[in-house]
């Protein structure tokens, strides 16, 4: 008994939910204007694999920084 009106219910919601149908309508985001569509692409891919590349490089150029500090210390300490 419960089981069939679950059911009920649940077909009859799907009944009632319509969405647009075709292609592009059920994305995130608008594909009408290709250059809004360009723009956020590229933005996208770009802090997605720009992001890391530069947190890696900063990283870098920090440890080298620490390298050559010490080195200056070194050379020219006074005893």
């Amino acid at each position: 008994m419960l089981s069939s009106s679950v059911r009920r219910f649940g077909t009859s919601a799907l009944r009632r939910m319509h969405y647009e149908e075709g292609p592009g309508k059920n994305m995130p985001f608008s594909v009408n204007n290709k250059w809004k569509l360009l723009f956020g692409t590229f933005i996208f891919t770009l802090t997605g694999i720009g992001g890391p590349c530069f947190i890696v490089r900063h990283q870098l150029l920090k440890q080298l920084r620490r390298k050559n500090r010490r080195k200056f210390k070194t050379k020219h300490s006074t005893k």
